[in-house]
């Protein structure tokens, strides 16, 4: 299946239609590209996760603890928090730079790279796109603050910084301000992309929980069976067991599997604006037919 023409003015449903056929017609390589990188980076996420609820299980079991074991036992709650918190962050970071560094090899018309190489390439990028999130998320949090509508604004606005930092290798200031500039009158439709295709995203990665929902169901019917719903400690012993860990590693794997969708699409807006804006598809083919002429 072809790759469908990326610097193209779309409406709104081309846009959703394009990112589902190129999806469709790159599968295999993207999907190839994101589990070499959210596998292992999913699966310690799941450990960390699972990690936190056999850390309040402790404490369950123990609640007549002294002051210096309660300090000890938050440092440790909250240490493991904090890193799979960083871990989340980096994996989406690894996510945002694999997926469109692949589609970038597309515009440039490169030939078919190893996954391996595509992650090489988008190394380079991430020391600068995780301070790039982090301070799409403080602006966005700052928003959230001025009765919520402007941090939904924002957050809209400035996720057009990631496509801008990759596809033209623009720096933090510069794809922070451009974003504002690219978006300016599109705003809604960039909003209704992002919905249409996170409930779709959302809905598809239920499938990937359904192993974890249905382990901690048994466990925990089960146990109360047992106790008669009297031991705390027991219900947050089946959080913290093994298939905790690869439940939660499934379900970490399938939402950034299915995070693909509404990435995806945000580059199509990114492509569909810069084609008003600037013409850098036209740009692109006359460049080629003075080429080869």
């Amino acid at each position: 299946m072809q790759t469908p023409q990326l610097y193209r003015i779309r409406d709104f449903g081309e846009k959703i239609n394009a990112t589902f056929e190129f999806i469709r017609a790159n599968l295999l390589d993207l999907l190839k590209v994101v589990l070499l990188i959210v596998v292992p980076l999913g699966l310690l996420t799941g450990i960390f996760f699972s990690g936190i609820f056999s850390t309040i299980s402790q404490a369950s079991v123990s609640p007549q603890m002294s002051e210096t074991e309660s300090i000890s036992l938050m440092a440790d709650l909250g240490l493991k928090y904090f890193l799979m918190m960083l871990l989340t962050l980096v994996t989406m970071a690894f996510l945002v730079a694999s997926v469109y560094t692949y589609m970038l090899g597309k515009i440039k018309n490169e030939a078919a790279v190893s996954p391996m190489e595509i992650l090489k390439k988008a190394m380079v990028k991430i020391p600068k796109l995780v301070v790039l999130i982090i301070l799409i998320g403080l602006v966005t949090g700052i928003g959230f603050m001025f009765f919520v509508l402007p941090g939904i604004y924002l957050g809209v606005t400035l996720s057009m910084a990631l496509p801008i930092f990759i596809f033209e290798d623009q720096g933090i200031r510069k794809s922070f301000g451009k974003s504002f500039k690219l978006i300016r009158g599109k705003w809604w439709s960039t909003f209704g992309l992002w919905v249409v295709t996170g409930i779709i995203a959302s809905v598809v990665s239920y499938i990937f929980a359904i192993p974890l929902y249905a382990g901690l169901f048994g466990k925990t019917f089960l146990t109360a069976s047992i106790t008669g719903g009297e031991d705390p400690a027991a219900v947050y012993e089946a959080f913290s067991s093994w298939y905790m860990v690869i439940g939660t590693g499934i379900m970490m794997i399938g939402s950034y599997v299915t995070y693909l969708i509404p990435l995806i699409a945000l580059s199509f807006q990114y492509f569909n604006l810069s084609e008003r804006i600037e013409g850098k598809g036209i740009r692109g083919q006359i460049s080629e037919f003075e080429t080869v002429s």
